[in-house]
C-alpha cells in the first residue's frame, strides 16, 4: 500500500495536498532563497481542510454553532454532517451502520472541541501520524489544535482532531479552503528512541569531533554568502543518492 493513504467518507470534503514549502506564496522571497530549516517544515506531511464552511461561538459557557446555509445559531452538543447518516448507512456495512463519525461535538471541558475532517486514514506498518495545526502558516488566533499522534497502522478510526477556544464571543470562521491541519508521518521506532538522551556540560569537554562541525559551520557562517546552509545541504543530499 501507499505509505499514507486518505479514505474520503464525506464526498465533499477538499482533497489532501502536498504541505509545500512557500506556504502558497506567504512567505517572503529572502526565506524562500536561504531558510533551508524554514522551508523543510513547512513541505512536511500534508495539509487538512475543514469539510465544510461552519462557525463557531463561544460564549464563555456555551458554544453554538452555523453551518455554511444557516442564518440561525444552534446549540452544540453534537452534531453530523448534513445528511450523513443516510450516506454512511447507504456504504457501510451492517456491522458499522450505528458507528457514524459526529462532526462536531462539545467536550465536557469548557470550549474544547472535537472535530472531524471527513476522512479515516490509514498508513503503513509502524508509523504514526502527527496531527498539528499548519506549520509557519498565518492561523487564526481565536483557537489553537491540540496536537496529538495518533498510530493509524492500527487504528481505523476518523481522522479528528480537538480544538480548544481562546477567544469568546465572537464569530470563528473554518472555510474549506482554508487548511486547518498538516498531518506528517513519524516512524514509530524514531519515537522509541527519542527517550534516550545525554546532556553533558562544556566543563566536560565537548567531542573533539563535534567541536570540528562547530568550526566547520562557523566558517560557513561566517565567511559564505548567505544561503550557506542550503547549499551545503544540497550537496549532501547529492552526495548520499
Amino acid at each position: 500500500m501507499d505509505r499514507i493513504r486518505f479514505y474520503r467518507i464525506w464526498q465533499e470534503a477538499p482533497l489532501p495536498v502536498k504541505a509545500s514549502v512557500s506556504l502558497s506564496g506567504e512567505i517572503s522571497s529572502r526565506a524562500h532563497q536561504f531558510c533551508t530549516p524554514f522551508l523543510v517544515a513547512n513541505s512536511m506531511g500534508y495539509l487538512i481542510y475543514p469539510p465544510i464552511d461552519f462557525n463557531i461561538l463561544f460564549d464563555g459557557v456555551t458554544t453554538y454553532v452555523q453551518l455554511e446555509g444557516m442564518d440561525e445559531w444552534i446549540i452544540l452538543d453534537k452534531i453530523f454532517l448534513p445528511d450523513f447518516i443516510d450516506i454512511w448507512k447507504k456504504n457501510i456495512p451492517e456491522e458499522l451502520k450505528t458507528s457514524a463519525p459526529v462532526f462536531l461535538e462539545a467536550f465536557p471541558e469548557r470550549a474544547v472541541l472535537q472535530l472531524w475532517t471527513g476522512y479515516f486514514v490509514d498508513t503503513l506498518p509502524g508509523y504514526n501520524l502527527w496531527i498539528r495545526s499548519p506549520i509557519n502558516r498565518n492561523h487564526s488566533a481565536s483557537y489553537k489544535v491540540i496536537e496529538g499522534v495518533v498510530e493509524n497502522d492500527w487504528w481505523a478510526g476518523p481522522l479528528f482532531t480537538n480544538i480548544e477556544i481562546l477567544k469568546t464571543d465572537i464569530p470563528i470562521s473554518f472555510k474549506k479552503d482554508q487548511p486547518f491541519l498538516q498531518v506528517i508521518m513519524l516512524p514509530r521506532k524514531d519515537l522509541e528512541r527519542s527517550n534516550s538522551l545525554s546532556v553533558t556540560d562544556i566543563e566536560d569537554g565537548l567531542p573533539d569531533q563535534y567541536i570540528q562541525r562547530m568550526i566547520e559551520t562557523s566558517d560557513r557562517r561566517n565567511t559564505q554568502r548567505p544561503g550557506s546552509y542550503r547549499r551545503f545541504s544540497s550537496k549532501r543530499e547529492d552526495k548520499n543518492e
